[in-house]
């Protein structure tokens, strides 16, 4: 083995403009030059010897192993062999004593410079071989985000997915061909990005809109992505907009309980309605109290109070509210009720969010006791999805909306 020759892994940027002199010289002395098709395509003039790289790797790399005792063996990949390429996983095999690595620009710096987007501030992930659930999570913390896709997780399923979760994205750039004399860019809206077919290989720019793009001040109707919930259910966009408009926060100086707080989505976009209010929201569950806290942070709201603890025992220190709303209770909803009717202001308002049948049964019923004047709102929300060259609308869960005035 200490007798093999060494194996080049040579980063090939962008093309064949982004090949350095030092790089070119190896690759036209040697014996064999390994490489997927496309490169295959850019550089298979070069050499006599050009192979195509074959899943699965680990046999490609045994060839290469292999070839190296007698042979100078070259590995080409796009972009820079140690960030999302296979240059790693043949590292690992072969060794770092085996190897020799040439470092080159990452299809993702490319990208962003043919966008002219300052990249700083990016996330850069690669979907390979992976789900979409990566994604998932860079939306909750990231405004701009470069994604190397793959066959199956390309910019059509991006853009459903992202749609599918009520995400909002300023734009979403496709760019096909990096480097080939074929190289295109596409600037999108997600509608459109669902419905077309795209060459391979691609490289995806989102720009979404989040609290950060708006300066770090909360609005109306935000979307799901714009807070950090952790996978733990939240108050979907459309219900929020209208769980706010039946709260009739009309006065600034209003005091508002928001029990069952959650991700703190109902209180931060109330916030902005009651700038010399306040707001309490109350939560028991760690994981949701850590969201709450993420997201107060995120968007500087100085009028919430985060409560933690178990309803009702922990609203007996909190001044009577003019507003109520409560997102969660399970089976203490009950107890919640009665002692926040009983809390509340003459005149006081109070919105209850139900998604079970039991849920609505008790709200109506517990207001019918106090003698509180209320209706029932249904909300049935759906949003468009992808099929093949159209779309239907999938819906979502049904929401009911238990709304209650205190009378004088």
């Amino acid at each position: 083995m200490s007798n093999a020759f060494p194996v080049y892994i040579i980063g090939t940027g962008a093309g064949r403009a982004h090949l350095t002199d030092e790089a070119r010289d190896i690759i036209l002395k040697s014996d064999v030059v390994f490489g997927s098709e496309r490169l295959s395509r850019i550089f298979g003039d070069l050499v006599e010897d050009f192979r195509t790289l074959k899943f699965p790797l680990s046999k490609a790399v045994e060839e290469i192993n292999d070839l190296s005792k007698k042979k100078k063996v070259v590995v080409l990949v796009s972009g820079d062999p140690l960030y999302y390429s296979i240059g790693k996983y043949v590292l690992k095999v072969l060794g770092k004593d085996r190897c020799v690595i040439h470092s080159n620009v990452t299809i993702a710096q490319v990208a962003f410079a043919r966008l002219r987007l300052p990249w700083d501030d990016a996330f850069v992930l690669s979907l390979h071989g992976r789900g979409l659930e990566a994604l998932e999570q860079a939306i909750l913390k990231y405004k701009k985000i470069g994604i190397y896709t793959d066959p199956e997780n390309n910019p059509a399923k991006i853009a459903e997915f992202l749609l599918d979760k009520g995400i909002e994205c300023g734009a979403l750039y496709v760019l096909e061909g990096i480097g080939d004399v074929c190289e295109r860019i596409q600037r999108f809206d997600l509608s459109q990005a669902r419905r077309e077919r795209f060459r391979d290989p691609n490289f995806v720019v989102l720009l979404l809109r989040g609290g950060e793009e708006k300066g770090g001040v909360p609005w109306f109707g935000m979307p799901e992505s714009a807070f950090s919930h952790n996978n733990i259910p939240i108050t979907k966009r459309e219900v929020r907009a209208i769980v706010l408009s039946r709260l009739e926060l009309v006065d600034p100086r209003l005091l508002m309980w928001d029990i069952g707080a959650g991700s703190g989505a109902v209180s931060i976009e109330a916030s902005r309605f009651l700038p010399s209010g306040k707001i309490y929201a109350v939560e028991k569950d760690p994981d949701r109290i850590n969201s709450i806290q993420d997201n107060l942070r995120r968007y500087d709201v100085r009028n919430v109070e985060l409560i933690e603890g178990l309803a009702p025992s922990c609203l007996t220190q909190l001044p009577p509210p003019d507003r109520v709303f409560i997102g969660g209770g399970g089976k203490y909803l009950n107890s919640i009720l009665n002692f926040s009717i009983d809390a509340m202001k003459e005149q006081a308002i109070i919105v209850v969010n139900c998604v079970m049948l039991s849920s609505l049964g008790t709200a109506c019923s517990v207001m019918e006791s106090k003698g509180l004047r209320y209706e029932v709102v249904e909300i049935q929300v759906s949003r468009s999805r992808n099929i093949g060259d159209g779309f239907y609308l999938k819906a979502q869960n049904p929401v009911w909306l238990v709304v209650g005035e205190k009378k004088e």
